[in-house]
């Protein structure tokens, strides 16, 4: 289970998040074309072909000219995402007015991604914005009719991948468990019976797509998990409550957006930054290369956190944007990350390798729940695997300069001869620092350096092949809550 688990890690760590939606979405939509014209959708194929086409190419050209006026750089496959998810929303539709209607939800689509937004952070699911006020003003009604049996398996797949890739399960689990519940519970009391109430709530209801391609958004989400799992269950509540206020009807997407509305409030003090300056690079060894920024201000954030940065450049297929764990601690003037530089770089590496200094660098999440126990009496083993050293470094950091006294043990596997990034910082925490070369590292390894596993907090960060192995061996130990932070490239 441990080897599987791992293998699909890597597989999906290897697709931008993007990429993974854009292509579910694509999946999806092809499926309907062919259902439709083997007479199994009640939509003709030109219907079809002219919806999608209207509604990707009016959001790639929004995306485009409103980038353009807010002097910033278009986000192709994001355009491309929102005018697949618009298209299964609406209609099918041959019909000019309606095919209006269906680019002007594009376009306030594209235009929220830049109007509603603060530092970053849409306000609002771009989509689900768009729906709600092309509804509104009556120009056309969202309809959901991705909810049909016929593409429902595949729905189903589709949405399990994406929420797998953006570590979102958690999220769409309790969202889908709240709604079902209450959706099942009162057809139940109405009298159906209940695998038939069950069946008609999974399959005609859009909670699935919702829950896999916009409620788990990351840019609309709060930074920790318990506040994600609030707005999931927010919006769980209101999808499967029949409310309404004049002449406002309690609809999927409002749902969704009363839910962006609570992440807002929950994020308002997250990040207190929208950008980075460049200082200088700073060689660790190998090929491990730090990376020291400078914000306007401070950057409020937790040691073990991660953040989320733009580099504008031509990409390759992974994006411009990626996710580093900090390896600073909190409230120092200098932000910095660490990574990897193999010979055969991506196009983010390499652009982030010829920055000049004093350039510039967009922040769009500072977030994670990859913390150190609240309770500083707990003993803890923290294990990392090469670059799984970032988020000890911020931690252990912040423990030195807290003065804390905290048991901790420290074990590092890396390649043979590999020396420990930050082993000052690291050494000045009082840790006990074991490092041990990862082709040998194992299971009776682990045991004889941490005889009292059982009674420690367990924290491993590293690939995910390394990750799991470990987790599962501290398990088998006796360890009782064992924490993972994954690396699944950059």
């Amino acid at each position: 289970m441990t080897a599987i688990r791992a293998t699909i890690d890597r597989t999906l760590g290897r697709f931008p998040m993007y990429r993974v939606a854009s292509v579910s979405l694509a999946a999806i939509v092809v499926l309907a074309f062919i259902l439709s014209i083997a007479g199994l959708l009640p939509y003709t194929p030109l219907a079809i072909a002219a919806s999608v086409g209207v509604a990707v190419g009016a959001s790639v050209i929004a995306g485009f000219v409103v980038a353009r006026l807010f002097r910033r750089n278009a986000h192709l496959e994001s355009s491309v995402i929102t005018g697949l998810i618009l298209f299964l929303l609406f209609w099918p539709t041959a019909e000019g007015p309606r095919l209006i209607a269906l680019a002007a939800a594009a376009l306030v689509a594209a235009l929220s991604k830049h109007v509603i937004a603060w530092r970053g952070r849409h306000f609002f699911n771009p989509a689900a914005f768009a729906a709600f006020v092309i509804t509104l003003t009556g120009l056309d009604a969202s309809v959901w009719w991705v909810a049909s049996a016929e593409l429902f398996p595949l729905v189903l797949v589709a949405a399990f991948v994406v929420l797998l890739r953006t570590r979102a399960l958690g999220l769409g689990g309790v969202f889908l468990l709240v709604s079902t519940t209450l959706l099942v519970g009162s057809r139940v009391l109405g009298g159906t019976p209940f695998f038939e109430a069950f069946s008609t709530v999974l399959i005609s209801y859009p909670g699935i797509f919702l829950a896999g391609f916009m409620l788990s958004e990351p840019l609309t989400l709060p930074p920790r998990r318990w506040q994600r799992f609030v707005v999931a269950a927010v919006v769980g509540v209101l999808f499967a409550t029949p409310l309404s206020f004049g002449p406002i009807y309690m609809t999927p997407e409002l749902a969704l957006l009363v839910g962006n509305l609570v992440a807002v409030g929950l994020a308002w003090r997250a990040r207190s930054v929208s950008s980075l300056a460049f200082e200088e690079r700073r060689p660790l060894g190998g090929d491990l290369v730090e990376y020291r920024f400078r914000a306007p201000s401070t950057v409020r954030f937790q040691p073990g956190q991660y953040l989320e940065i733009t580099v504008p450049h031509r990409a390759d297929r992974r994006g411009t944007r990626r996710v580093f764990s900090i390896s600073s601690p909190p409230g120092d003037p200098v932000v910095t990350i660490a990574l990897r530089h193999p010979e055969r770089s991506s196009s983010f590496k390499r652009a982030l390798a010829e920055l000049p200094s004093g350039s510039r660098v967009r922040v769009t999440t500072v977030a994670g729940d990859f913390l150190l126990p609240r309770d500083a009496s707990r003993p803890l083993l923290m294990v990392s695997g090469g670059i799984g050293i970032t988020p000890f470094s911020s931690q252990l950091a912040w423990v030195a300069r807290e003065g804390q006294k905290r048991d901790i043990v420290l074990v590092h596997a890396s390649a043979a001869g590999e020396e420990l990034p930050y082993r000052e910082a690291i050494e000045a925490s009082g840790a006990r620092i074991v490092h041990v070369d990862r082709a040998t590292f194992d299971r009776e390894n682990l045991a004889s350096i941490v005889p009292d596993i059982a009674d420690r907090d367990v924290a491993v960060s590293g690939a995910p092949t390394f990750v799991d192995r470990v987790a599962s061996d501290a398990a088998s130990l006796g360890a009782k809550k064992v924490r993972r932070d994954l690396f699944s490239g950059y």
